[in-house]
């Protein structure tokens, strides 16, 4: 596995590609230095659901990307993989801004749940279409693919 470092973020992938370069162009353009956190991106063969995912674990932003869909066996395309990309790291940009914190499984009466804070409000079990933080990435996903691959042909 190879590993491309450009400030604080570090692009793990098995073969040099246009995709360190995507996600370096991202991390520009989002300013994410500022934030003073480090930010690694693997990607991973299959999806196992999940086109990406993001965390905050110990300090760290993780971005994990998938190459190819579990249930079909069939790579991502280019559109797809680019825009899960951006979505991903506008994630990164709020956990590394402190607007989003995972709390991780929490005990809520009596069972287990997954909590969120989102800029200082509990959300616990929230289905993913109903979180603020899904719902600013979704809508501002496309807008920051399309801004940084055009500024990549320049």
């Amino acid at each position: 596995m190879k590993t491309k470092v450009h400030g604080l973020l570090a692009v793990n992938e098995y073969y040099s590609s246009y995709w360190a370069d995507y996600c370096i162009a991202i991390y520009d353009h989002l300013d994410l230095e500022s934030y003073n956190v480090g930010i690694d991106v693997y990607f991973i063969d299959e999806s196992h659901g999940l086109r990406g995912s993001t965390d905050f674990i110990d300090s760290e932003v993780m971005i994990e990307i998938a190459m190819i869909d579990t249930y079909t066996g069939i790579g991502y395309d280019f559109h797809d993989l680019s825009k899960t990309i951006a979505h991903e790291f506008i994630h990164a940009k709020q956990y590394a801004s402190g607007r989003l914190y995972h709390e991780g499984v929490i005990q809520q009466r009596d069972c287990i749940a997954s909590s969120w804070l989102w800029e200082g409000k509990q959300y616990v079990n929230t289905p993913y279409l109903e979180r603020p933080w899904e719902t600013e990435a979704s809508n501002t996903d496309q807008l920051l693919m399309n801004n940084v691959l055009y500024t990549m042909r320049l």
